[in-house]
């Protein structure tokens, strides 16, 4: 019934190694490998095939309090969640909102209007988030204004987990490594988080 209900895990989305934008993902299932690696089976469309489908599987990470929640990219059998410094993941980021709603077009030329925005972000070493806007969208999800938002992030030291603050919001993540979606499967830093306003957030590093 397009109802928002529970936690949306992610939109429809493009980080800028995937050739289309990543739709209508969902129908999924998850499994538990002998490791403990949780993973979540689904399929997704794309916005350069029609309905034409794929199956994706991506790693669930769980948060520090307790949340699952997927990273960005296709699981290859990565290695186990690393830990970092708060020196080593100060960079700029990629970083996608996905928002709670559920949004659909019956024409193939308004895709790009239900794809949420992709924006750059830096995680600054003071503590401080450069960049981070506040979107706000018509009923289409179409994105119709936006404002600065104050926001910060902070890491556990020694662990993956990174908690941030966007606003009145706070999120619960974990930061680690995969390969990318690119030809060349390039490594970079990641994250995912679940805030206490049910929605998820993603980042991909740009250069890191």
């Amino acid at each position: 019934d397009d109802k928002n209900t529970g936690t949306k895990l992610f939109g429809n989305y493009k980080y800028s190694c995937n050739g289309a934008a990543y739709l209508s993902g969902g129908h999924c299932s998850v499994t538990v490998n002998n490791d403990g690696k949780i993973l979540m089976s689904y399929h997704t469309r794309f916005s350069d095939s029609g309905e034409a489908y794929q199956t994706r599987v991506h790693q669930l990470v769980l948060t520090e309090n307790g949340w699952l929640a997927p990273l960005p990219f296709e699981f290859t059998d990565e290695k186990a969640i690393q830990s970092f410094t708060k020196e080593e993941i100060s960079t700029q980021y990629e970083f996608v909102a996905h928002g709670n709603s559920t949004v659909s077009t019956e024409n193939w030329s308004d895709i790009d209007k239900i794809v949420f925005p992709t924006q750059k972000i830096t995680l600054n070493s003071d503590g401080s988030i450069s960049g981070i806007v506040k979107y706000t969208t018509d009923t289409g999800n179409t994105a119709v204004s936006s404002e600065p938002v104050e926001a910060s992030w902070n890491l556990k030291t020694g662990t993956p987990y990174i908690t941030f603050t966007i606003g009145d919001a706070t999120y619960s993540g974990v930061i680690t490594k995969q390969a990318d979606e690119s030809y060349e499967r390039n490594e970079k830093l990641v994250f995912v988080a679940v805030g206490d306003n049910n929605e998820c957030i993603s980042g991909v590093a740009v250069n890191k």
